[in-house]
Parts: structure tokens; sequence; C-alpha cells
């Protein structure tokens, strides 16, 4: 889907929307007195801000359920970095599925109205988008309760992400060494690399490069009104070895696959931007 498809309508929302907490499904006093901790949902943060924000983005109640709940889970194989946060994915690649910390889920909620007025009105945003805020518990020990946020995913697309970079435009302890990732690799973990190992620029129109550092800037504005600094550019890299493969990239016209919905101006080629050099 074209991003064009999807403009933001006005979004008819109320103040205490944002510090909502849907709890009704949370068992009783009595149930947990009895049977102890009980696996489940415990608490849906702003429950009518995720689904407007998933609406703006052509998102039905129906299928983000079904994304989350038809299939299992994916393990994305990596930890969080160092905060060792829990990463799965949706079976059909469209949802990142996150754990977070009280104080990172704190920081969201305080933020909310911020976040929802920039990702609904700048439909191209390279931030996530929020599509849902939750506390589950997944065991009968209270260290099983964890918070977890529901995103859109950046890579999805049928390619596979050969290589992935976590960038911060910084030089200082921004190097993954072949020893660390020969490492991550037999514990079968893909390694993420950072700036310094960054080889193979990729070339990209004019125009759409242009489109991109303002987007960026903007992003990069709207967390400063917040004092957030760390924060990074993600990008993925597919390599093209077969000559069909190339010519179906390079080809606009085949670029039809509708299976992810939403795609940002960034995401028109399967996913992402193709190099006018076949790396």
């Amino acid at each position: 889907h074209s991003s064009s498809r999807y403009m933001p309508d006005t979004i008819d929302l109320l103040a205490h929307d944002f510090g909502a907490i849907d709890r009704t499904m949370r068992p009783t006093q009595a149930e947990e007195e009895t049977n102890g901790l009980i696996c489940g949902l415990r608490s849906n943060y702003a429950p009518a801000v995720c689904r407007a924000i998933r609406r703006q983005y052509g998102i039905t109640d129906d299928e983000f359920c079904s994304s989350l709940i038809d299939s299992p889970l994916v393990s994305s194989h990596n930890t969080g970095g160092k905060s060792g946060a829990i990463f799965l994915f949706s079976a059909d690649k469209k949802y990142v599925v996150k754990s977070v910390s009280k104080p990172e889920l704190c920081l969201l909620r305080g933020i909310l109205k911020e976040w929802t007025k920039h990702v609904t009105t700048n439909i191209n945003t390279l931030l996530p988008r929020v599509f849902g805020l939750y506390k589950v518990c997944l065991g009968s020990r209270s260290s099983d309760i964890v918070r977890l946020v529901i995103t859109n995913n950046v890579f999805a697309t049928n390619f596979e992400i050969q290589e992935i970079y976590d960038l911060k435009g910084s030089t200082a302890h921004r190097f993954v060494s072949p020893q660390q990732q020969k490492l991550l690799k037999q514990s079968n973990k893909k390694p993420v690399l950072k700036d310094m190992n960054w080889k193979c620029p990729i070339s990209i129109s004019n125009s759409r490069k242009l489109e991109l550092l303002e987007q960026i800037k903007l992003d990069v504005s709207f967390l400063s009104q917040f004092y957030i600094m760390d924060y990074s550019l993600l990008v993925g890299i597919h390599f093209c070895t077969k000559e069909n493969e190339i010519s179906k990239i390079y080809d606009s016209s085949n670029d039809n696959n509708e299976q992810f919905g939403f795609r940002s101006e960034f995401q028109q080629d399967f996913g992402g931007l193709k190099s006018f050099e076949k790396i």
C-alpha cells in the first residue's frame, strides 16, 4: 500500500483516553488468593489511543488480533541489546512484540499524547508506531509479570535481512569485531553491526534522500523535546544475488505485494529502498 492511501484523519480522543487502563480481563483478588498468579492479560494501557493509531494505518481489530493470536509468536534469537529485552515477531512479520521496563513504560505513557500526534501526522515517520501497550503474566511468580509494547516491524518483507546495522552517528565503541560476530553466529544470533562496521554506501535518488533526511530531522526534533537521546537508525540490508530477484526489485511495476498493509514512502520497494548500485 502506498502511504498516500493512508492520509491521516482527525482522531477523536479525550484527555483521559491517554491515561486509561483496562483491567477487565484481570483475575480477581479472590481468584489469585485461591490459585496464585494466573497467566494472561493483566492491563491494557490506553486501548482507545492504540486502536486509533492502528486505524490510522488501516489495521482493524480483527486483523491485529489475528496476526498476534492465530499463530505462535516467533523469536528473533537476539536480545534487546544491553537491556536484555525480549523481542518477538508476529508470524506474518507485521508486528514486533518487545518487553519494556516499568520506567520505560511510564515514560512512554507520559508522552503518549504527543507521540500519537507525531506518528499520525507524520505518516512516514521512522519512529515506531505504538499499536498496543500491555502488562501480562507469563507464569506463577511475580517476576513473570512482563510489560509489552507492540509496534510495526520495520523489516516487514519477504526478503531475508542479511545484515543489520544500529547507527548512532558516533565512532566511540561502535564496532563489532569479527570474533564477536563469530560468537553471535555460533549462538544462532544475527550480529547487529555498528557505525564502524558500515562499509557499504547505499545509493538512492536525491529527492528520496532529501525526504529521508527531512523525516529524520523531524523525528529527532520530536525526541529532543523530551530529552530523549538514546536512539539510533536501524538499517537492514538484503543483497540481491540472483538475476531474477534483482529484476523483480528493480521493476517497480511488480511491487504489488500488499500482504504487509501500510508502506511508508521509504518502504515502497518490497519493504525498503532499492539501491541504484546493485550491492
